[in-house]
C-alpha cells in the first residue's frame, strides 16, 4: 500500500469511529446500536441480563420474515441482544425485543417459543403489548405496559377486574371462553388507551 492510499485509509478509518462506526479487521463496517429509545418507558428493558447468544438465534429464527413485509425485521432493525424476558405465571416467559424503527415481542412457555408479534414503538410506548390465546375452554391474555401504568379488562358479563402486574408491569389473565375479555383500558403515563379484544 502507497502512502498515498494508506493515509485514505486512515482519514476514512477516522471518518468511520466520528459516525460512530466501527471499522473490523477487514475493513467491513458495523453500527454500533444505541440503547433503544422505548427503555424509557419500560424498565424490563433497563435491567436484567442479555439473553444467550442460543436464545437470541431462536428469537431471530421465530421473527423471521420475507423482506418488505409488515414484520420485516431487518427494517425494523431490532437488537436481539437488548431482547429482555419477565416471567409470568404458568411457565410462561413475555420477552420484548427492542428496535430503532419498532419492536417485537414474543412468548415461550417452558423453553418453547410459541408466538410473536410486532409493531411500531408509538404504538408500545402508548399501549404495550397485549396477546391472546386459547387453551382448550380459556382464554389466556397476556400483555405487557409502560412503567406507571394501571391495567382494567372488562369482561363479556359486564363485569370490571383489574388485571395485576408483575415487577416488570407484565401480566398474565385467564378467562373462561364463557365470559371472555372485550375490552382492555390502559391508564398510562402518556395517554389512557381502550382497545377492543379480538376475542370478545
Amino acid at each position: 500500500m502507497g502512502e498515498a492510499a494508506s493515509r485514505r485509509a486512515v482519514i476514512g478509518a477516522l471518518a468511520a469511529v466520528a459516525a460512530g462506526v466501527t471499522v473490523g479487521a477487514f475493513g467491513s463496517a458495523s453500527t454500533h446500536a444505541r440503547p433503544p429509545a422505548v427503555a424509557a418507558d419500560f424498565k424490563l428493558l433497563r435491567h436484567g441480563t442479555p439473553p444467550s447468544a442460543a436464545v437470541q438465534r431462536r428469537l431471530r429464527d421465530l421473527l423471521r420474515t420475507p423482506p418488505g413485509t409488515e414484520n420485516d425485521t431487518c427494517r425494523l432493525s431490532l437488537d436481539y441482544s437488548a431482547a429482555r424476558a419477565t416471567e409470568l405465571p404458568g411457565g410462561l416467559r413475555l420477552w420484548v425485543i427492542p428496535g430503532r424503527n419498532g419492536s417485537c415481542n414474543a412468548i415461550s412457555e417452558r423453553g418453547f417459543f410459541q408466538s410473536a408479534g410486532c409493531g411500531g414503538n408509538a404504538s408500545l410506548v402508548e399501549r404495550g403489548i397485549e396477546g391472546y390465546r386459547q387453551s382448550g375452554s380459556q382464554w389466556q391474555i397476556t400483555g405487557l405496559v409502560p412503567d406507571g401504568s394501571h391495567v382494567t379488562l372488562r369482561l363479556a358479563s359486564g363485569a370490571s377486574i383489574p388485571a395485576p402486574v408483575n415487577a416488570d408491569n407484565a401480566y398474565v389473565v385467564v378467562r373462561p371462553v364463557t365470559d371472555p375479555v372485550v375490552k382492555t383500558t390502559i391508564s398510562g403515563p402518556h395517554a389512557t388507551i381502550t382497545t377492543i379484544s379480538p376475542r370478545g
